[in-house]
């Protein structure tokens, strides 16, 4: 994707360092961020699978300041986009294979979601 500073040059991302191993990233609905950077990033450069759950959207870039009376505050200052323009901010990045990790699957010690990722993984 790319990085658009407000009032700043575009950047990509990621840039161009190459992977060339069988790589799975696992992503949930409490993946945020960089979180759902990453997977859309190994995923629309082919790097990998991603595995898991959509993520919430929630990624913007934010700075922080001081005001006068010594209180701080974050300011939205760059957004980050697809390759065919469209945010990352309020649009999860969805997996190529959804597989949810129930709390049942939890309490029994399962994780059905590495388990996914384990057998795509000794396809390749």
């Amino acid at each position: 994707g790319y990085y658009k500073p407000r009032d700043g040059y575009v950047e990509s991302a990621p840039n161009d360092q190459i992977w060339n191993k069988p790589t799975v990233v696992l992503q949930n609905q409490n993946s945020f961020s960089n979180a759902e950077m990453f997977p859309y990033a190994m995923q629309e450069r082919g790097l990998a699978k991603t595995v898991g759950m959509p993520t919430p959207g929630y990624v913007i870039w934010t700075w922080g300041s001081s005001l006068v009376d010594g209180t701080g505050i974050r300011m939205p200052m760059s957004g980050v986009y697809r390759l065919d323009g469209t945010p990352m901010e309020n649009i999860g990045q969805e997996p190529n294979y959804e597989v949810d990790w129930s709390n049942e699957d939890y309490m029994a010690g399962k994780d059905p979601q590495l388990q996914k990722a384990l057998d795509l993984l000794i396809k390749k």
